[in-house]
């Protein structure tokens, strides 16, 4: 049962990781009136637009709304992570070790799934967002700026998560 509820906890965090990143896609696409249709793919979801109707600019805007949502979200549940431990864990009423679980895995995806795909794995899986964002930025850049933010998102999990919600689960 244990392991079950990991692996639920698992499957949230990846769907609260599409519904942000993809979430800031179809938000920036509806707001420029050049959605034009979602596609659910086998590895998730992608957000297809009208290119012509948006500007280069608006284009690499699109293509980096996404990653700024992951981030912007991790780092908000970082910074709260200590409120929401205690949340889940005294102010219910009820300890609830899975609710815990769903916020540190919600956590740690959103830290490190858009660093490790527009830093490594755009160049084996497709670089969807990468053609849009190596407008204003070379793709080299990028990447070693994403590979960068992503050690210090693992450094961040290692020194301050994963601490804060051991602690909060051996109580």
């Amino acid at each position: 049962m244990k392991r079950t509820k990991q692996y639920l906890a698992a499957l949230i965090a990846i769907l609260t990781y599409y519904c942000v990143h993809e979430g800031a896609h179809l938000f920036y696409a509806l707001w420029h009136g050049a959605l034009k249709q979602i596609h659910l793919m086998p590895l998730g979801v992608q957000v297809d637009i009208y290119r012509d109707r948006l500007t280069d600019i608006q284009f690499a805007h699109f293509c980096m709304s996404g990653a700024i949502a992951t981030i912007f979200a991790a780092w908000v549940l970082t910074i709260h992570s200590t409120v929401l431990v205690k949340w889940f864990g005294i102010k219910l009423g009820n300890y609830s070790p899975f609710l815990l679980t769903c916020c540190l895995y919600t956590t740690i995806a959103l830290l490190l799934c858009d660093p490790l795909y527009l830093s490594v794995l755009q160049l084996f899986m497709g670089d969807y967002d990468m053609q849009g964002i190596q407008m204003m930025l070379p793709r080299y850049v990028v990447s070693i700026g994403f590979a960068m933010l992503g050690i210090m998102h693992l450094i961040i999990i290692v020194r301050l998560l994963c601490p804060r919600y051991k602690e909060a689960f051996e109580d």
